[in-house]
């Protein structure tokens, strides 16, 4: 969750940390919760909700993203807040590319007199043109969101779970953009039905799993089945179609990625955590949290420059993932921290695991400009149930384990204790 104003009310404290930290674009600067601070009524509602008050602006002939995000004290007070702005010019690019692929598919959509239709995951219709209204006589409102089973008869649904099983098996053999064609009998609005031809092109993400389809539905003649292939306007229908998903989902991957280590972000862990902790509860599974820091981080910046602290976050990275389970989820949690969420993972593998990381990056020689940068980490550990059974419990008591790290040398691994006392 975040706190992002409506333009144009960005107020003068926000305008000024605008102007402050345009010259400092990637960098976070912490800054003590006082003065001018405390004076933006959005800032003093982010800082009570404990979330990020995120804002857009303009930085020359660059699109930024400013932030600036509350840190909580190991009392839970907070005293002063991270300062941040992200160049999202190529984001807002794709983003007006996409506006622009809308635009022309609604134009050439609404010029076709076959159904244009588009589907997610689970079948549920995200988009439907006029032409349905007049085949069928359904208004759109109440087709959208219905699964596109629906709209056909008990014979049509039968005929489409054998489509979908070919096209399984067709994906098993490494098939991926077999368009579907088939014909079935719709029900429509007055309860007459309807036989029509379907033409369905499945859409991936950038993992290459189908996550919907794009389709074009036609009545079928009375008296015969038609075999020609799509016209040119269809065809192009669909690949403007497919061409708007697949930005779509890129754009949600970028704004879920951190750009420099190419790790999920915090806003992904927001949106993950809670559901993976609920899972863990439903399914009495342990989940541990280990939060990763860079020690003395502000001194490598200071002697090797910004782009010599980015290596060293980089080098980071990498050495998390060694070992790393399809179900971890690894996130860039701040400047110098990444948080790791392992499922089915108790306190003790948890600790083994972030002893591994600090051994390998103590031990690793990270080259920047000739010079070899000497790091270490430190750690902090806490887990479900051992240490609590709600988001905001646990992740204190992981600040405060890693808040331990620090002040006891650095370069250590800390766990919070049990509720044993172990």
């Amino acid at each position: 969750m975040t706190t992002k104003p409506t333009e144009p009310a960005v107020d003068a404290t926000q305008r000024a940390m605008q102007a402050f930290m345009d010259g400092r674009p990637g960098v976070a600067i912490a800054l003590p919760l006082k003065d001018s601070l405390t004076q933006s009524a959005a800032l003093v509602q982010a800082v009570a909700q404990r979330v990020p008050l995120v804002w857009d602006g303009q930085s020359q002939d660059r699109s930024m993203r400013y932030r600036l995000v509350p840190v909580p004290d190991p009392d839970g007070s907070v005293r002063r807040v991270v300062a941040f702005a992200e160049d999202v010019t190529e984001q807002m690019d794709d983003k007006n590319t996409l506006r622009s692929a809308q635009e022309q598919f609604r134009f050439v959509s609404s010029q076709s007199k076959d159904v244009v239709w588009q589907i997610d995951g689970k079948m549920r219709l995200t988009y439907i043109n006029d032409a349905d209204y007049h085949l069928r006589g359904c208004p759109r409102e109440a087709v959208i969101g219905q699964s596109l089973v629906d709209l056909f008869t008990e014979e049509g649904r039968s005929i489409i779970a054998q489509v979908l099983a070919r096209r399984r098996e067709s994906a098993a053999r490494g098939e991926k953009n077999t368009i579907l064609k088939f014909e079935a009998p719709q029900v429509c609005q007055n309860g007459r039905l309807l036989w029509v031809e379907v033409h369905a092109a499945p859409f991936h993400n950038q993992s290459g799993q189908t996550v919907g389809y794009i389709g074009i539905t036609r009545p079928v003649g009375e008296h015969g089945r038609m075999e020609s292939l799509m016209e040119e306007t269809q065809r192009e229908v669909l690949r403007q179609q497919q061409e708007i998903a697949q930005l779509r989902l890129s754009l949600q991957e970028q704004a879920l990625r951190d750009p420099l280590t190419g790790l999920h972000n915090r806003r992904y862990l927001d949106e993950t955590f809670p559901r993976e902790l609920s899972r863990a509860r439903r399914e009495g599974y342990p989940l541990s949290l280990i939060l990763v820091g860079v020690d003395h981080f502000k001194t490598i910046n200071e002697s090797h420059g910004h782009a010599g602290g980015d290596s060293v976050l980089q080098a980071l990275s990498l050495i998390l993932n060694l070992g790393a389970r399809d179900s971890d989820i690894f996130c860039r949690y701040g400047n110098k921290e990444f948080l790791v969420v392992c499922p089915l993972m108790g306190l003790d593998d948890a600790q083994q695991r972030a002893e591994t990381w600090r051994m390998a990056l103590s031990e690793s020689a990270v080259e920047h400009g000739g010079y070899t940068i000497p790091v270490t980490l430190s750690a902090g550990i806490a887990a479900f149930p051992d240490n609590g059974a709600d988001v905001a419990t646990l992740l204190q008591r992981l600040h405060q384990a890693f808040y331990r790290a620090q002040q006891g040398g650095r370069n250590c691994v800390v766990r919070s204790p049990g509720q044993t006392g172990d």
